[in-house]
Order: C-alpha cells, then structure tokens, then sequence
C-alpha cells in the first residue's frame, strides 16, 4: 500500500516534466492526479560520435550517427532503455595525408542497455514545485553496451604503432549517461518528449581505434562518446 501510494503521488510530476515547464492537457485541472500506469516507449534521433583514443582531443573528428530505442517506464523516476546506433568513429588524418600520419575511420554498430534514473523525481513534491518539476525531467544512466568496429587505420612504418590497416572487432564498454526528456505534445496517456543525451562509452578493450600501441605509454582502454536528440513517443498500457 505505501508503494502504491508513492507512486499515485509522484506519477503525475515525473511524464510531464520539461525545461521552462511542463505541459499540461486542457482536461486537467490544478488540484488533479492521474491514475498509475506502466509506460512504454519507442524513439528515434541522431547526433554525433566523438573518439577519445590514441589520438588527442584536436585530433577528434565529430562524425554521424542515428539510432532507435525502445523504453519501459516502470516508475516515475526510472526508464530502462535499450537502442542501438549505426554510424561512424573517427580520429586522427584522413588515409590520404602524407606518410606517417595516424588516423582511422571505422564504421559502428552499437547496442546499449541502460538504466536511467531521474533523482528529482524522488523527492515528494506535494506543492507542485516548478523548479522540482523542472529538475526532475534530468537523468543519469549507466548500463552495459556492446560495440561492433568495421575500419581501417592508417598504415604506420615502425611495429610499435600497431596499426591495424583493415580490421574487425566486437567490444564490451560501460556507458556512462546525462540526458533529460522534455515533455512538447500529449494526448490522452500518449505523451511525445524531446529526449537530448549525452553518453560517455568507456570501452573494454585498446583496439577500437584500429591502433595497439606496445609502448609502455600506452596503458589506457579506448573510449568514445555520443551527443544525440531526438523523440520518444511514450504511450500508456
């Protein structure tokens, strides 16, 4: 019963939360809360991936990428949410440069699952407080992901460079999430939300690059990082 009754309480504030304000349907009316329901979603969106590898932050290439997800909302204040990307990582000079010139281009598969938690939203908010309902549309995630490369490093002369020219590989990374969802059109128990979100991929492995460096320098895993936007459409059962 307490359960339950946490959750008919905070329900309301943690679906209709936004920057600047929440959106609210013209059936409702101050004083109003809605029934407790399980929420599912679906999404689409594109952004950017960034490499933090071998190579130094200058050295970066902001390349395309798009992804689709499916989400639970099983409380106010949690989403699980599993999505996959497709699109490209790279780093350094480009093949043609002029010789002895590190770089890579790799095409990307990605599945994640993660879990998102939205702090705010656990905070009893009896008031209607605009600044916790504000605070309550952000979230932090973290999860498991799984990362398929497909690419090609740039030759290098000396073996310690470990440039891997054309290569294949699978790799486990720890997605580490900032985001937050905006609530812009509602419909009976549909809602639509802007989602933007931020994810850091600390990878399990040095080879996403195409590069194994065997000096004694090189002790760190590669990693990698998304900035992504787009919609979920989040429909009530």
């Amino acid at each position: 019963m307490l359960f339950s009754s946490f959750s008919f309480r905070t329900l309301s504030r943690g679906v209709l939360l936004g920057i600047g304000l929440a959106y609210l349907s013209p059936e409702r009316t101050h004083g109003q809360t809605e029934p407790v329901t399980e929420h599912l979603g679906i999404s689409i969106g594109g952004g950017y991936t960034f490499s933090h590898t071998d190579f130094s932050w200058t050295n970066t290439i902001p390349s395309p990428v798009f992804r689709a997800g499916l989400h639970y909302f099983s409380l106010s204040f949690l989403e699980i949410s599993l999505d996959a990307q497709m699109g490209w990582l790279k780093g350094g000079k480009p093949a043609d440069a002029e010789a002895a010139q590190t770089g890579f281009k790799s095409r990307i598969t990605t599945l994640c699952l993660s879990f998102r938690l939205f702090p705010a939203a656990l905070a009893d908010n009896p008031g209607g407080d605009k600044v916790l309902k504000v605070l309550s549309s952000f979230y932090i995630g973290s999860g498991l992901g799984y990362l398929h490369n497909n690419g090609k490093a740039n030759p290098m002369p000396l073996r310690e460079y470990g440039a891997m020219n054309d290569y294949k590989n699978s790799n486990l990374y720890i997605p580490l999430e900032l985001g937050l969802n905006i609530p812009i059109a509602r419909q009976k128990k549909n809602l639509l939300l802007l989602n933007l979100n931020f994810r850091a991929g600390l990878c399990l492995s040095d080879e996403v690059d195409g590069y194994v460096p065997t000096v004694a320098a090189n002790q760190h895993n590669d990693a990698f990082s998304t900035l992504t936007a787009g919609v979920i459409y989040k429909f009530g059962l």
